[in-house]
């Protein structure tokens, strides 16, 4: 039986208990549903469980993984690097390897700043960020009561597993 299937028995004959409290068969009834019910939630707690360590170690992973990009990324680079450097140490432009065919070209020019505090203000771009303030309208719902329009409170339900 599904637990929504559980539920809904158990809700029933809770009602059905509040009509006629001396019932012998459904207090048995009850007691039965309830054992089923507590199972069903076991083994849905422990499915989560088991999903919650899945998800640890699939982040582990992750890490690991970025860490293993970052490692062959700057394998490439410095790779590349020193293939500059042997071209430009012969002076050569081209050379075709056959599979392969190098060139060194040069790069659009950028600009480096070494220190932000000598840099004139003229060349200094300001940003503004608009962002609505949710705890202040929180803080004066709780002191006015009243929300703004386009605004609503909400308090959501959320289970804990120990």
């Amino acid at each position: 039986m599904k637990l929504y299937e559980l539920s809904n028995d158990y809700q029933e004959v809770m009602q059905l208990l509040e009509d006629d409290n001396d019932n012998i068969v459904l207090k048995d009834t009850l007691n039965a549903l309830e054992g089923d019910l507590k199972d069903k939630c076991l083994n849905i707690s422990k499915m989560i469980e088991s999903s919650k360590n899945s998800i640890e170690t699939i982040d582990n992973e992750i890490k690991r993984l970025q860490g293993l990009k970052k490692t062959k990324q700057n394998t490439e680079k410095s790779l590349k690097d020193y293939l500059l450097y042997s071209l430009d140490t012969c002076n050569m432009k081209k050379l075709d390897l056959g599979i392969f065919k190098l060139t060194v070209r040069n790069n659009p020019e950028k600009v480096v700043i070494s220190d932000e505090t000598k840099i004139n203000n003229k060349y200094i771009k300001k940003t503004v960020v608009e962002k609505i303030d949710k705890k202040a309208i929180k803080e004066d719902y709780k002191e006015n009561g009243i929300l703004p329009e386009g605004a609503s409170i909400q308090q959501g339900k959320s289970i804990m597993i120990k």
